[in-house]
């Protein structure tokens, strides 16, 4: 393998030497004569464009979906839970008094709400 990866750089070697130091090898002639092989040569066989195209663009499409689920359904559940734990906490500070009638009478009107609800979809 080694041998093959030396040989073919010491061609390569070989023809820009007679190329660009020696002008034994017009290489304007050679682009004109292989127009389309030099296009692609001379635009890095346009694996720039289809790596942006492919990759880069592609990521920042896929960032931008994951993004918005992060921020529209994980940040909502997490701000949805701060504000449920909040209401409910203003709420039953005024429920809280200390005297444990007025507990078991809670207890008592939401056993009687689901039972009531069980009734009527039951």
């Amino acid at each position: 393998m080694a041998g093959s990866s030396v040989g073919i750089a010491l061609i390569g070697i070989t023809i820009a030497y007679l190329m660009y130091l020696a002008g034994k090898i017009d290489p304007a002639a050679i682009a004109a004569k292989y127009k389309t092989l030099y296009d692609f040569s001379k635009n890095k066989w346009y694996l720039d464009d289809i790596n942006d195209l492919l990759f880069v663009q592609g990521s920042r499409r896929l960032a931008r979906q994951v993004m918005e689920v992060d921020y529209r359904v994980v940040d909502g559940a997490v701000n949805l839970t701060g504000l449920v734990t909040l209401v409910t906490g203003e709420g039953l500070k005024y429920l809280e008094n200390g005297r444990a009638q007025f507990y078991a009478l809670i207890v008592f009107v939401a056993v009687l709400g689901f039972v009531v609800f069980s009734g009527i979809t039951g």
